[in-house]
């Protein structure tokens, strides 16, 4: 067991913490395995009332960004989420399930908590397992990309948004380097474009007009039978770039929008059912971003090739 370990708690601190199967077997290696995790998480995330920022399931470790619990002990929960895994993951194997103990990094500030949850999305791309982080089901980056909920509640701006138009507040500690106080006026324009676009257009419901489907693997139908889904999309912080492919059923063609949302600006897009028009505006507006040097995006249009 590791000596000389020493864990500074109580101090409103986000936590970034990873933790590995005994002697680093890939005891997490099937897709059952890391579901139990998952579920496990949740449940256990609902007990002891923290928020979980991010995570990643691999096959022999576990990443995770979270709060404090608000009155109970984060190793208390720590303990309870590794003996709950172990209990109902039986391997029939003589040593223990879990290796003793686990790394625990305080994430004092919002550069800490933008570098903490990159790295946990980018090691399954770094370490082979996947091409692209949005190819492995048991992660938080599928929620961050589109918006989409899955068995684990990620606290981000998606949740935020959602919780606030259900009048719910927040009942675990989001932490001292809360990222929801640190949104700038991008996010609050672009979720009013959303807003204004789901009003004034009949032939669009709110869900197919929010960020919740990824390029090819999790396409949308609407309940008017509008099917959208993202066809490329580039993120950077709060800089985004979407190219969207809509088509309704019962009537002929296929719409196209972009939208760019910028930091202090307000929205802009286009939306045309013209292919040609919506890939030139792309072009442009990628252009644009490749000169301010954006290298740190991610998405799956970095290479420049027309969206369409």
């Amino acid at each position: 067991m590791p000596t000389g370990l020493v864990r500074i708690h109580r101090t409103r601190d986000m936590h970034f913490i990873t933790f590995s199967c005994y002697g680093r077997q890939p005891k997490l290696g099937t897709a059952s395995a890391r579901d139990v995790f998952e579920n496990s998480l949740e449940r256990i995330r609902r007990a002891y009332g923290f928020c979980v920022v991010g995570y990643v399931v691999m096959p022999e470790h576990v990443h995770l960004l979270v709060t404090e619990p608000e009155s109970r002990s984060l190793a208390g929960a720590m303990q309870a989420l590794k003996q709950s895994v172990a209990r109902k993951i039986p391997l029939r194997a003589p040593e223990p399930f879990w290796q003793a103990r686990y790394y625990d990094f305080n994430v004092w500030s919002e550069q800490k908590r933008v570098e903490k949850l990159r790295y946990l999305h980018r090691n399954l791309v770094a370490r082979g397992l996947v091409k692209n982080p949005e190819d492995w089901a048991w992660s938080s980056f599928p929620h961050y990309a589109t918006g989409i909920e899955g068995v684990v509640e990620v606290e981000s701006e998606w949740t935020a948004r959602k919780r606030e138009r259900m009048g719910i507040r927040l009942k675990a500690r989001a932490g001292r380097n809360d990222h929801r106080q640190q949104t700038s006026r991008n996010q609050a324009n672009f979720n009013k474009f959303l807003d204004s676009q789901a009003e004034e257009s009949p032939a669009l419901d709110e869900s197919t007009v929010t960020l919740k489907s990824l390029p090819s693997a999790f396409p949308l139908k609407g309940e008017d039978g509008t099917h959208r889904k993202i066809v490329q999309y580039i993120m950077h912080g709060q800089d985004q770039l979407l190219a969207y492919k809509t088509t309704r059923d019962g009537f002929p063609g296929t719409r196209f929008l972009v939208v760019r949302a910028r930091p202090n600006q307000d929205p802009q897009s286009v939306d045309t059912p013209d292919q040609a028009s919506a890939t030139a505006k792309w072009n442009q507006w990628y252009s644009e971003w490749k000169k301010e040097g954006f290298s740190g995006a991610f998405g799956n249009g970095l290479d420049g090739a027309p969206p369409f």
